[in-house]
């Protein structure tokens, strides 16, 4: 299936923020007006430090907003910070779920959701002249990573990054994932049993393609996920014809992605001279330093975010790119 989208470059003008957090990093907001259900793109810079690169963050399932907030974290937004500290330009965008409080993800399309708004903030980062002389990369999480090779070939960029990615089935890991977190309750009496026992039938037969009639897993309908699955066991082989310098990295305390997930990348590409692989163990799904088993209970204690995944994206793309 051949995908074609067509992104007019039409965006409000910008606002300039000084960060008051962090004087060495400013803010420029711009709308993504290509699409029915506009969202606002944020793009970080770098005061008074050369730019090495530009990027667009890539979020992960869900109806997020653009920094990843999970209570009193922001994990996207502080890795953002810390890449434009290093002199790498970043653009981020919120899901449009999250924007728009009456859509479904009925109302959508995988590609609409992820494709189109990310290519629009490549397009508006590479409509900036300032930023004429650096190359372009896509920088994934979890489901934005899995998806990041395939939105790299449409996009033209130079470099991919996937942080916490998949390239197994949605309805492989969906019970995974709730049969760990069930595992971490005292009592079988908790949500995460209740919902594994409801949707790991359906996931199971809907794996096997027996599942005919429309389903939801959550809020996620049948049509999604397939969409979903169908990318997942083609990310591996999306990685290869990108053909373009790849950081995958994988993190220890992560049940959402996991060491599976990143040997099945590591088998799929290790002859591959483009990809370079980075194990960090002690952190989790949303990048901060933790050793213990990981819970959206502990995503939410007040945790900053670990430096080495910024120190390794600026390795690879001054060896790189």
């Amino acid at each position: 299936m051949k995908l074609f989208f067509c992104i007019p470059l039409l965006f409000s003008a910008c606002l300039l923020i000084s960060k008051d957090h962090n004087s060495s990093v400013y803010t420029e907001y711009k709308k993504i007006s290509s699409s029915p259900y506009p969202v606002p793109c944020t793009i970080m810079l770098p005061k008074n430090k050369p730019i090495i690169a530009k990027a667009v963050i890539i979020s992960g399932s869900g109806s997020t907003d653009e920094d990843g907030t999970l209570g009193p974290n922001k994990p996207r937004r502080d890795l953002a910070v810390q890449l434009v500290e290093m002199g790498i330009v970043v653009a981020r965008f919120p899901k449009r779920a999250k924007v728009y409080k009456t859509l479904s993800y009925e109302d959508f399309t995988i590609e609409q959701e992820f494709f189109e708004d990310t290519l629009s903030c490549v397009q508006i980062l590479r409509a900036d002249k300032r930023l004429d002389h650096v190359p372009t990369l896509l920088i994934g999480h979890s489901l934005g990573a899995m998806l990041a090779p395939h939105i790299a070939k449409i996009a033209d960029v130079d470099g991919i990054v996937m942080l916490g990615s998949s390239p197994r089935s949605p309805y492989v890991i969906i019970p995974e994932q709730l049969k760990h977190l069930d595992s971490l309750c005292e009592s079988r009496e908790n949500i995460y049993h209740r919902y594994f026992v409801k949707y790991n039938p359906i996931c199971k037969r809907a794996e096997k393609g027996r599942m005919k009639r429309d389903f939801k897993i959550q809020c996620f309908p049948k049509a999604y996920l397939d969409r979903w699955r169908s990318y997942s066991l083609g990310s591996p082989e999306a990685v290869k014809k990108a053909s373009i310098p790849a950081l995958i990295i994988g993190f220890g305390t992560d049940y959402q992605s996991t060491r599976e997930d990143f040997a099945i990348y590591q088998k799929s590409l290790s002859r591959n001279k483009f990809v370079e692989f980075v194990w960090l163990e002690e952190i989790n799904h949303f990048f901060m330093k933790d050793t213990k088993p990981a819970s959206d209970k502990r995503y939410h204690l007040t945790t900053p975010i670990s430096p080495e995944i910024a120190l390794c994206i600026r390795s690879y793309i001054t060896k790189n790119l």
